[in-house]
This record gives C-alpha cells, sequence and structure tokens, in this order.
C-alpha cells in the first residue's frame, strides 16, 4: 500500500495541482468549521465556555494525576467572564471525571504532553452528534426529568446536568442554544479525538446523587484527518485525498478542513505527505 501511495504521490507532484481550503464547497450537513482559532501550549488547560449563565451550577470536570494522586477540579462558572489557560505539571498524566455539585461520573485518560497547538472553533447540533442522548432542542430526557444542563430548582430541591467537550487539552463547557447547538474547540493535530462528556444528577426530597451520563465518547468525524468521515485515521484518508487531488473525488466542507493537514489553506501534495508522515509516528 505505501509503495502504491509514493508512485501516486509522484503523478499529482507532476500535475502540481492545489486547491484552496477556502474553495465554495458542499456544506457537512452536521459540523461547521468556524473562524475562530487559538493556539495551546504543550502539559496547558484550556477552559472555555459556550452559552452558559451563572446559574449556579456545580457542573465541570475534575483531573486525577495518575502518578501524584493529586486532584484538580474546575468549575465551568468560574470561567463565564474570560478563558482560563493552566499550566500543569509536565511528568504527569490524568483522569477525566465529570462533577456535578452532589456527584461525581466515570473516568477516560488524557496525556498534556503533546496537546499543544492549533485548535478550531466547531459548531454542531447535539441531536446530530448523539440523537439517542440529545432531542432537537438539545435537552435529554430520563426518569421523567427533561436536563437542560443548567441547575433547575424545583420545590423540594434541584436537578442538576454538565455537558462539556475536550479535546487534547482544551475543555468547553456549554449549554445549547435554543434550537440544540452549541459551539466547542477541536485540535488540528493529525489522529488528536473529539470527545463529549455528559452527566445528570439530583437532590430532589430525600432522593440524591448521580442519574448516568455519557464519559468520553468520541465525534469520530471531527478528528482531524479523518478525511473519509468514519471511525479512524488510516492509510484510506490518505488514498482519498489522492483521488480528490488527481479530479476522482469530491469532498465537502468538513473533509476540505480535514484534507489541508498542514494548515497553510491549501489542499495539495505536501497534504498527503504531511498526513502519511503522521500516520507513520
Amino acid at each position: 500500500m505505501k509503495k502504491l501511495i509514493s508512485i501516486a504521490l509522484v503523478a499529482l507532484m507532476a500535475a502540481g495541482g492545489a486547491v484552496s481550503a477556502n474553495a465554495a464547497v458542499k456544506q457537512n450537513k452536521d459540523y461547521q468549521i468556524l473562524s475562530s482559532k487559538i493556539t495551546t501550549k504543550n502539559n496547558t488547560i484550556s477552559i472555555y465556555t459556550y452559552n452558559m449563565k451563572n446559574t449556579g451550577s456545580g457542573g465541570g470536570f475534575v483531573l486525577d494525576g495518575q502518578k501524584s494522586g493529586k486532584r484538580y477540579k474546575y468549575i465551568f462558572k468560574n470561567y463565564l467572564s474570560a478563558p482560563k489557560t493552566i499550566t500543569m505539571p509536565s511528568n504527569e498524566k490524568y483522569n477525566i471525571w465529570t462533577c456535578l455539585s452532589s456527584s461525581m461520573g466515570g473516568t477516560t485518560n488524557l496525556d498534556l504532553r503533546q496537546a499543544g497547538g492549533e485548535y478550531v472553533k466547531v459548531r454542531a447540533k447535539l441531536s446530530d452528534i448523539n440523537p439517542n442522548e440529545f432531542k432537537s432542542n438539545g435537552t435529554h430526557t430520563q426518569d421523567g426529568h427533561t436536563y437542560n444542563f443548567t441547575r433547575q430548582t424545583v420545590k423540594d430541591g434541584y436537578y442538576e446536568s454538565v455537558l462539556f467537550f475536550q479535546s487534547g487539552g482544551v475543555f468547553t463547557g456549554a449549554v445549547p442554544d435554543s434550537n440544540g447547538y452549541v459551539e466547542f474547540y477541536v485540535s488540528t493535530k493529525v489522529d488528536h479525538s473529539v470527545n463529549y462528556f455528559t452527566e445528570y444528577g439530583l437532590d430532589v426530597g430525600l432522593t440524591s446523587g448521580g442519574g448516568g451520563g455519557t464519559n468520553g465518547r468520541e465525534i469520530y468525524k471531527l478528528t482531524f484527518g479523518n478525511i473519509n468521515l468514519d471511525y479512524s485515521v488510516n492509510v484510506n484518508d490518505a488514498s482519498l485525498l489522492q483521488q480528490y487531488l488527481s479530479g476522482n473525488a469530491e469532498f465537502d466542507s468538513l473533509q476540505m478542513y480535514h484534507a489541508d493537514i498542514n494548515r497553510d489553506g491549501k489542499i495539495n501534495v505536501q497534504d498527503v505527505t504531511a498526513l502519511q508522515n503522521a500516520l507513520s509516528e
């Protein structure tokens, strides 16, 4: 397969074609890449929020150091006025937990040592990300109650829920708008995953505690370099990129984003090479 790709590269280099990553193409129906960009450093976390108001919610996330056992807790309502970047120990890996005022969710792993780089903002409808968890307006219903990712006060207590997205070292706490859309940051490093987390809890009458949620579900279509929009980044994506450059495939807006591997605003043979190099690491 690598030999075939190398032969195809020679042909593409001879053709010398290049396509602007901003060329007019069909919009992807699920995900819109916005112009907002940020750059981070390795061994840092950056905390952003979308459409959140100070409703008193205790929703956030916890990082547990796997070596040190030290716990770091971050509540999104503390970062409403401005994002926050925090430098973390360089020799540590972490477990990510979701948290509410009265409960914590399950854990996934986080390594910040190579998490620095460029991130772009994405706009998406929650029900397109997971229609089994989210309704069209972005809410979630279970056990007779509809959660909206705020603190919901009732006569005998409250319901509470949290939603956030994590890609590399960037965490975005979000509340869907009235149409069920959210915006969050994703890494532009090849094969760096994009995940979402939810947690649902309550303290009503004699009942309190967690009500389940989703712990680090990967949004595969947003993993950078996943040009064919399947479940992984591999040699098939490099092959599809070559087909596109040869005029034998068409890309929508999301695929155009993934295809600009070296982030120079153009799609050409250098992106094929950059993708191959990333896959070989």
